[in-house]
C-alpha cells in the first residue's frame, strides 16, 4: 500500500494510481524510500519474503515502475528471492555517493547489491 500525505493530518491511498499494485505476490518485510538513481525523486525499495524484492522507480508524475529485475536487485545471483528482515541490515550508503543495498536475513549468506550509477544494483 502507498499513501499520499495530504498535509492536513490525512492520508489518501494512491496504491493503484501510483502503479505499485501491478507487482504480484509481494510479502513486504520492510520498505526504504531513497533516491537510488540520484535524480532528486525518491524511489521505493521493498524487501519481500519468499518473493522477489521490488525496486519502484519514481516516474516523476505520481507513478512508479518496478525495475527490480532489470536493476538486478530482485533476486539473488542464483535467481532466488532474497529476504531481508530488517532494513537496518539491508541498507548501506556507498562512498561513491550512490545508495547500495545489503539485503540479508539472519543466518543467510551475506550479499551486497552495489549501485553502479547506471540503473543497476548488482
Amino acid at each position: 500500500m502507498l499513501y499520499h500525505n495530504e498535509s492536513n493530518g490525512k492520508f489518501t491511498d494512491v496504491s493503484e494510481k501510483a502503479g505499485i499494485t501491478k507487482t504480484n505476490g509481494t510479502y513486504g518485510l520492510g520498505v526504504l524510500t531513497a533516491d537510488f538513481d540520484n535524480d532528486g525523486w525518491p524511489d521505493i525499495y521493498v524487501a519481500n519474503d519468499s518473493a522477489p524484492a521490488a525496486l519502484y522507480h519514481n516516474n516523476k508524475n505520481g507513478t512508479f515502475t518496478d525495475i527490480g529485475i532489470e536493476a538486478g536487485c530482485a533476486l539473488s545471483i542464483d535467481g532466488k528471492p532474497r529476504p531481508a528482515w530488517e532494513l537496518q541490515q539491508a541498507i548501506t550508503t556507498a562512498t561513491d555517493g550512490w545508495i547500495s543495498l545489503r539485503p540479508n536475513f539472519s543466518g543467510d549468506t551475506s550479499s551486497l547489491y552495489h549501485n553502479n550509477g547506471q540503473g543497476q544494483l548488482r
